[in-house]
């Protein structure tokens, strides 16, 4: 991902042909979710597929100083993974 994050950028998020070809694509660079930890702004959100699996896809929120809080599939499945509780170490 490139440093300043545009809509409709898209980038590999690893590459090995035929074993792994993962991809993600801006959708938001400044989104807004809510999970059951807390709400959080100035996230960014994406989408991430692979010419390997077309009719999977999932969105995710990465929010800064926190990482990814949310991953949901948007086609090809119901699941989703949200971020409930931050322990220290």
């Amino acid at each position: 991902i490139k440093g300043t994050p545009k809509v409709g950028e898209s980038y590999y998020q690893e590459y090995y042909k035929d074993e792994a070809e993962d991809q993600g694509q801006v959708l938001a660079p400044d989104a807004s979710v809510t999970v059951p930890f807390g709400m959080f702004t100035g996230c960014m959100q994406t989408r991430d597929f692979t010419a390997l699996d077309p009719d999977v896809e999932e969105n995710k929120y990465y929010c800064p100083g926190v990482g990814q809080v949310r991953a949901m599939i948007t086609k090809g499945g119901a699941e989703h993974e949200d971020l409930i509780r931050v322990t220290a170490p």
